[in-house]
Formats: structure tokens, C-alpha cells, sequence
């Protein structure tokens, strides 16, 4: 009898001890097992002391130990709202009492982009203006839903860094696991004003006009907060090839006159020349003209005719003075064979 109420006591007191050792058991834990950069971690641990100093650790991925301490409230509960600067990785929860103990880990995993273009399709062939639309989503985004948007470069030299979107989240919260949605240069059919307060999904015509005829290059670019070039990493594109049709082209035409000068050029030279002998008289005149023309070409709009004439004065004639001298000296030879005649006849 006695034996069989010692056995009774020791089952009550061990079913007692372990039922409470159950119930407030140690524990640590958190709000979810991974987050995104910005997020806010909420830790939570129960089964410590009541109204005591817990001292908490977080070992972060870069290697670094975040401490700090926390009062439990009466029933040995404490929770703790962890805000860092989150990096990719691993994180190491340990949370002590100085009696009781407990641990966890969460981590953060990067955002998973991807966006796809619907239209055009690759290689297509299109006219302008164009339009390109498509959709995208993010898994484990980081931030505000409405902080995702896309950019389009039209591979021209043009951009433009915001278009039509919609935005559907997963779940309501305000960190969904999934969000995703479309994208226009065109206003999205079916946008009301409510939903353009969120959703930016009817903002304009973003549709673009080309000059040339290509091949140009598209791309789509999915962002989070601040515009690509300082995209951090994870942000998505895609692009398509396209060649405009028909196609817009410059010409350019020159045209070219030439106008032609003419100069001429005349020389006339006049030549006179006269000799007598002694028993003969001879004259003789020479004229002789030479023409001769030169034509060059330039480039002006003025015709220029130019004419020179130059003349070679005539040999003087023989003076007055000089004939008497030609008729006494023609007297004067008659009179010599006048005497020569008379002596012949003499003798």
C-alpha cells in the first residue's frame, strides 16, 4: 500500500515537472524567415524570467555582433523590433536571461527581377509611332509596391524613365512575398482614377517616333525607387531588335554653278620699210597682223572682255632735202654723158 502511493506522488511530480518545463519552455522566434532590404525584423521570445534584463546577439553576414538588451514582461515575454540595414545572407539570433537560453536565424535573400516585352516582338518589322507593353514581377521585393517601375530606352538616344504600370500584390501586408504586373506606353485599358493613384497605370502616351529607318534596339528596364544607371543589383531587362517601315529619311541636296570668263586678247602689228640704190628704186611694204586669243575659266558670276592693240609707228619717209639731192645728182650723171657724147663726136 505504501509502495503504491510512493509511485503515485512520483508520477504526479514528474507529469508536473514536465508539463511545465512544456508549457515555458524557452523559445525564440521571428515574424518571418526571410526579409528584404529595409524590412523590419520582429523578435520574440517567451519562457524567459518574468520582469528580467534579456541580453540579445545578432551575428550578421558581414561578420559583425549587434548587441542589446531588452525587460521581459510578467509572464517572461519579450519582443524586440530589429532594424538594420539588411545584406544578403544569414542571420544568428541567440537571447539569454542569464538562466535561460534560446536561438534562431532568419535571413535575407535578394529580390528576384524579370520583365518580358510582348510587344513588339523580336526582329519586328514596324511602323511609327511605336509601342512597346509587357509584364513583370518580383519575388521578395524590398520596399513599397508602389516603388517599382519601369524604364524604357528606345536605342536612339531617347529615354524615358517612367511609363504605364499596374501593380498587384500578393497579399495585402505591406512587405508581399510576390508582386507583379504590366506595363504600356499606351494608357493601360481599364484604368480608372483610383486605380492611377497606385498604379500610374494612365499617365500618358509614351509612344515613340523614329527619324531613321534602324535596326534600333528597345529595352525595358524593371527598377526599385531609383532609376536605372543607379539601379542596384537584381534590377532586370530585356530587349528586342526592331527596323522601322516605312522609315523616315533625311536628304540633303547641293547644288553646284560654275560660270565661265572669257578674256581676249588682240595684237596688231603694222610694218613699213622703203629702200632706193643708185640705179634703182625699190619700195616695199610689209603689214602683218597677228590675233591671238586666250579663254580661261574661273569660277565667278562676272564676264569680263578685254581687248589690246598695240601698233609699230611707220619708217619715216625720205624728206624733201633728200630728193634734190637724188635729182641733182641724176642731172649731174646726164651731164657727164652729155660730155662724153660731145668728145666722141669731136673726134
Amino acid at each position: 500500500m505504501r509502495m503504491k502511493k510512493l509511485i503515485c506522488l512520483f508520477s504526479v511530480f514528474f507529469f508536473t515537472v514536465f508539463f511545465a518545463n512544456a508549457v515555458f519552455a524557452t523559445v525564440v522566434y521571428t515574424n518571418k524567415p526571410d526579409y528584404s532590404p529595409g524590412e523590419i525584423v520582429i523578435i520574440t521570445g517567451t519562457g524567459f524570467l518574468s520582469n528580467h534584463l534579456v541580453n540579445i546577439q545578432i551575428l550578421t553576414p558581414e561578420g559583425d555582433l549587434y548587441k542589446t538588451s531588452i525587460n521581459t514582461n510578467s509572464s517572461g515575454i519579450f519582443v524586440y523590433n530589429f532594424i538594420y540595414n539588411l545584406v544578403n545572407g544569414t542571420y544568428f539570433v541567440s537571447a539569454t536571461d542569464g538562466t535561460n537560453s534560446g536561438t534562431i536565424t532568419f535571413t535575407d535573400v535578394p529580390a528576384v527581377y524579370s520583365i518580358f516585352i510582348t510587344q513588339p516582338t523580336n526582329n519586328a518589322v514596324v511602323a511609327n509611332p511605336v509601342r512597346v507593353k509587357g509584364t513583370w514581377n518580383v519575388s521578395d521585393p524590398q520596399g513599397l509596391v508602389t516603388q517599382y517601375n519601369v524604364q524604357i530606352v528606345w536605342g536612339d538616344g531617347t529615354q524615358n524613365d517612367t511609363v504605364n504600370i499596374n501593380r498587384t500584390a500578393s497579399t495585402s501586408d505591406s512587405n508581399p512575398p510576390y508582386i507583379s504586373g504590366t506595363f504600356d506606353t499606351e494608357p493601360i485599358v481599364g484604368c480608372t482614377a483610383a486605380d492611377n493613384a497606385t498604379d500610374d497605370c494612365n499617365n500618358g502616351n509614351f509612344d515613340h517616333t523614329y527619324s531613321g529607318c534602324g535596326p534600333f534596339t528597345i529595352t525595358a528596364k524593371l527598377y526599385h525607387a531609383s532609376v536605372p544607371g543607379t539601379e542596384q543589383t537584381g534590377d532586370s531587362s530585356k530587349s528586342v531588335n526592331i527596323t522601322i517601315s516605312p522609315c523616315q529619311t533625311t536628304t540633303t541636296t547641293t547644288t553646284s554653278t560654275s560660270t565661265t570668263t572669257s578674256t581676249t586678247s588682240t595684237t596688231t602689228t603694222t610694218t613699213t620699210s622703203t629702200s632706193t640704190t643708185t640705179s634703182t628704186t625699190t619700195s616695199s611694204t610689209t603689214t602683218s597682223t597677228t590675233a591671238s586669243t586666250t579663254t580661261s575659266t574661273t569660277s565667278s558670276t562676272t564676264t569680263t572682255s578685254s581687248t589690246t592693240t598695240t601698233t609699230k609707228p611707220p619708217v619715216r619717209a625720205p624728206t624733201m632735202s633728200s630728193s634734190m639731192e637724188i635729182l641733182m645728182l641724176v642731172m649731174l650723171v646726164s651731164v657727164a654723158l652729155v660730155g662724153i657724147g660731145a668728145k666722141r663726136i669731136k673726134v
